[in-house]
This record gives C-alpha cells, structure tokens and sequence, in this order.
C-alpha cells in the first residue's frame, strides 16, 4: 500500500512540474515582419533570320519566305514589337536587300496574307500571358518582276521591343 501512495505521489509531483514548465513557456510574444520584392517589367527577343532563297525575275509570282523570333516577358507585361527598314532604304521607306550598289525592294509583314506591313510605324503589339517564350512569325516578300541583276543581296533589320 505503501508502494502505490508513493507512485501516486511522484505521478502527481511530475504532474504540476509539467504543468508548471508548460505555463511558463506558453507565454509567447508576436512581431509583424514585412516581406517584400519588387517584380520588374523586362522582355527578351531572340535574332532571327529571313531567307528567300533564290529569287527569279522573270517569273511571275513573288517570292515569300518566313522566320520566327522569340519574345519573352514579365508576365503582364504590355509591348510593342518594331521591325525598322533596314541599313539599305536610303530613306524611302521601302526596305532593301544590296548587293553592292544594286538593290533588291522586299517586304516583312505581321499576317500571312503578308497585307499587314511590319515597320516601325506600325508595330505589332504583344502583352504577355506569362512570361514563357512566345513565338513570333514574319512573313516576307520579295515583289516580281524586279530589273535586278544576278548576285547575293542583303540587308540587316534591327527589331526592338518596346515596354
């Protein structure tokens, strides 16, 4: 009997050590602590290439050729894509591929119809969905029936991406 009064006695002692630790550390204080960034707008366009490949002019069609580009940007992002017209068009708003001094007109557009100029007056617009890579498509063409010369012709259009 004797053994089951002390067992209660140390059960019950343990008890109130525990209750007391528990009241002790349950006391607790709470800080509010700010936590913060800032997302900034920024877009990526990847270098494309636009091959015609052999042009005829004696032949009566003209000659279409199309390339893709990437375009990536902060999701929500609004933009305006520019495709200038060229280092050869000498001011006359017609792009030119060269060959030296002979010039070869051509043009890039945003719709497969290829009735939609792509310039830098009229750019095409692009808001971002999210900011996964996009594909763009420009469509080009070189007009029949031009009185050039045999040669390789060539011209360079900075694209821009305004946002």
């Amino acid at each position: 009997m004797k053994r089951t009064i002390k067992l209660t006695v140390l059960t019950l002692a343990l008890t109130f050590v525990s209750v007391a630790a528990f009241a002790q550390s349950a006391t607790t204080t709470n800080a509010a602590n700010n936590i913060s960034a800032t997302v900034v707008k920024n877009c990526l366009i990847t270098n494309f290439a636009l091959a015609f490949g052999n042009y005829d002019p004696t032949a009566a069609a003209a000659t279409d050729a199309s390339t893709t580009f990437d375009v990536r940007c902060t999701k929500g992002t609004v933009t305006s894509i520019q495709l200038d017209l060229g280092v050869n068009d000498g001011g006359t708003g017609v792009r030119k591929m060269t060959d030296g001094t002979d010039l070869l007109s051509y043009g890039l557009f945003t719709d497969a119809a290829r009735t939609v100029a792509w310039t830098v007056a009229a750019p095409k617009a692009y808001t971002a969905a999210s900011n996964a890579p996009v594909t763009q498509t420009i469509y080009g063409r070189v007009t029949a029936g031009q009185d050039v010369p045999v040669g390789s012709y060539f011209d360079t259009v900075q694209a821009t991406i305004n946002f």
